[in-house]
């Protein structure tokens, strides 16, 4: 999260050919085998979309980023979504984040923030400690 929005990143080791059949991703030819990946990136951006709501209030549009990163992975869209979600191979991840076309005002991004460190504030002291 910051000025240019907020962002969901699904990361996915897969090597090969990462394709669109106009329904479904697809790597060499196949739909994947483990789940939709379109569908579970989508899935994290609402439900952190309906946490930010249900906690601020506001509806900010959160975007989903599929990120491919073996170096062995063809993906070839742009940063052009797919089904809304942005499938990107790990060395476009800083340019997909810094180009996005969202602008946050401070006051929101704030107000974002504190809500997202309720979900690892509670860990913290845990997490220092070294025990989780």
């Amino acid at each position: 999260m910051g000025p240019t929005g907020i962002f969901t990143i699904e990361v996915k080791s897969h090597a090969g050919l990462v394709g669109f059949n106009g329904a479904e991703l697809m790597r060499d030819g196949r739909i994947f085998e483990n789940g939709n990946p379109l569908k579970q990136a989508m899935q994290e951006a609402l439900q952190l979309n309906a946490y930010i709501l249900n906690q601020t209030g506001a509806d900010h549009f959160v975007i989903p980023v599929l990120v491919f990163s073996s170096s062995k992975a063809d993906v070839k869209f742009g940063m052009k979504p797919i089904k809304n979600v942005y499938v990107i191979k790990k060395g476009f991840l800083l340019e997909m984040i810094t180009e996005a076309k969202v602008r946050l005002s401070v006051g929101d991004m704030e107000k974002i923030k504190v809500e997202l460190s309720k979900l690892i504030w509670p860990n913290r002291k845990k997490l220092k400690n070294g025990k989780l």
